[in-house]
């Protein structure tokens, strides 16, 4: 059972797939987050309540449709593979 879990997490460090969902997703967070502060400090904004469960939600949509492209590859592969 060890080597199979070595050898999945191997086959997960060289898929570009992987990687790049990855990147992608860091690359939506920065500028979310970036977006968020630019908003938060900028004066005609300071009204506003701004919270960080905006922050935590807005990622469930991304994150799912990103896992789900990934997992479906991967599980692809590992099914023709045998």
């Amino acid at each position: 059972m060890r080597k199979l879990v070595s050898a999945g997490f191997a086959r997960l460090k060289r898929d570009k797939i992987f990687w790049a969902c990855l990147i992608i997703l860091l690359l939506f967070t920065v500028v979310s987050m970036l977006n968020g502060c630019r908003q938060a400090l900028s004066p005609d904004m300071q009204e506003y309540d701004f919270s960080l469960d905006r922050y935590y939600y807005a990622y469930c949509l991304p994150i799912g449709f990103f896992c789900s492209l990934f997992i479906s590859l991967f599980l692809g592969t590992e099914y023709r593979d045998g």
